[in-house]
């Protein structure tokens, strides 16, 4: 709109010689090839391209050059934290500090309070040392402790590590080189730019893609990324928590005005 207002203001116009329209984008580019005058000039991020100089649009200098981005679709279990326990480590986590504080309890010849040293013995899961253990028996239990909570902890670290890895393989969409084979979402002018990467370029009909339904559409069908002008893809990765850029303005494109 402002880039809009400096043209007129540049022609001499009159707020009473133009009026501003909001349409959507096909009906946008519709109404500039009219033959009834109704649309002068079109303005939005409209990509130069060589398809639509032949269809007779006429294109002012860049005012913007950006490029084509890759979004894909990462789920991400907001439990994950908690599912990687298994049943086996979540029993040792709770019986084994449990049976540690009766043992210091015992060996400590109740010289403290039990609920000091089960108080204690918790604390050491996170290697806190808290109550003061003065025989040797006591002492080796703690290191036992220690030692197995190295275990269990590495165990745990082993399995997100596992898990995540395998989330990042199964979507596997790092760059434009791999896009090789891969259906991807994108407006039919992009089609040309996605051959050299051989990907299978899929359009929506009329070219009709919805910023606020991107995540749902990557769910219901087989489509692995979207192919967008970045600073659509920036807003898209802002409305939807589970979309994530890869190769950012991976092919430089220049939005302009266009009138005929």
């Amino acid at each position: 709109m402002d880039i809009f207002r400096n043209v007129t203001t540049a022609l001499n116009w009159t707020d009473s010689d133009w009026d501003f329209v909001c349409l959507n984008f096909n009906d946008l580019l519709k109404g500039i090839l009219m033959q009834n005058n109704t649309y002068y000039a079109a303005v939005g991020g409209i990509s130069v391209l060589y398809e639509r100089y032949q269809e007779g649009y006429t294109f002012s200098i860049p005012t913007l050059t950006t490029g084509t981005s890759i979004i894909v679709r990462e789920t991400i279990d907001s439990w994950l934290v908690f599912n990687l326990i298994e049943p086996t480590l979540g029993i040792l986590l709770v019986i084994t500090p449990l049976v540690t504080a009766i043992l210091y309890f015992i060996f400590e010849r109740r010289k403290s309070p039990f609920e000091e040293y089960l108080f204690h013995s918790y604390a050491s899961v996170f290697f806190d040392n808290y109550a003061g253990l003065y025989r040797t028996s006591s002492r080796i239990v703690q290191v036992a402790l220690w030692f197995l909570m190295l275990i269990l902890i590495s165990t745990y670290i082993a399995n997100m590590t596992a898990v995540t890895s395998v989330n990042t393989i199964l979507n596997g969409i790092h760059s434009p080189d791999d896009l090789n084979s891969r259906k991807v979402i994108t407006y039919g002018g992009y089609n040309k730019l996605l051959y050299p990467y051989d990907a299978k370029p899929l359009n929506p009909e009329n070219d009709d893609i919805n910023i606020w339904k991107l995540s749902e559409s990557l769910g219901n069908n087989d489509a692995a990324a979207y192919i967008l002008d970045d600073p659509q893809a920036e807003i898209a990765t802002w409305v939807h928590c589970d979309l994530y850029t890869r190769g950012r303005q991976f092919e430089p494109i220049n939005l302009s005005l266009i009138h005929i």
